[in-house]
């Protein structure tokens, strides 16, 4: 039960609820009862008949708890890069290959059963028919290399003049028709710096 303390008939009601007991405090002029909340919560309040009061225990109040969820996004790590993709230059055909020997730039190679690329001579029968295409770029053994196998490849190193072209001595791009070995047209060449590829079937030369 709750302690009433009486500070005079007239008096308001102060309640100062506690645990397990409350206490009302009568102050001031009849006014308003003043209520400080607690665990359970008593209240009073004046009773008709004269010097009664009655304390009641009001339910229990309802404890509300918000609950709140935060999401953590941590920086992810950057991996590795990826292999290069495939060139594709305008108006041809371009890919990758692995250099089987240190190759240079602009000469014609072929591919072995390996997979990788090698110097194609003009006289190498076993090779002749595995022409590929004319190195890009530059590789070591090993390296990627890229070969482009027709359309125009145009590059300053090329130092053509128009007209036709065909596989030389180690792979070489040369103007000159071959005399023995096999003859490959590689296609023809409209700039200094520009070749359009296009590759006929080689014809083997009677010695």
């Amino acid at each position: 039960m709750s302690q009433v303390v009486s500070a005079g008939d007239d008096a308001p009601r102060i309640l100062v609820a506690g645990q397990p007991k409350g206490v009302v405090v009568r102050t001031g002029a009849p006014t308003a009862t003043t209520v400080v909340a607690a665990r359970p919560v008593i209240t009073t309040h004046k009773d008709p008949t004269p010097g009664a009061d009655i304390a009641q225990e009001a339910p229990p109040a309802p404890i509300v708890t918000q609950v709140r969820e935060e999401q953590v996004v941590l920086a992810g790590v950057r991996g590795r890069p990826g292999p290069p993709g495939q060139p594709g230059p305008a108006g041809g055909s371009a890919f990758l290959r692995t250099a089987g020997e240190p190759l240079s730039a602009l000469v014609v190679v072929y591919e072995d059963a390996l997979g990788a690329v090698r110097v194609l001579q003009p006289d190498d029968e076993d090779n002749v028919d595995l022409l590929v295409g004319v190195t890009v770029t530059a590789a070591g053994v090993g390296e990627l290399v890229t070969v482009q196998r027709s359309g125009a490849l145009d590059a300053a190193g090329l130092g053509l003049v128009p007209g036709r072209v065909w596989l030389g001595d180690n792979g070489r791009l040369v103007q000159t028709p071959p005399e023995d070995g096999f003859d490959v047209l590689l296609g023809y060449a409209t700039a200094e710096q520009r070749l359009y590829i296009d590759i006929s079937e080689p014809i083997q030369l009677e010695d």
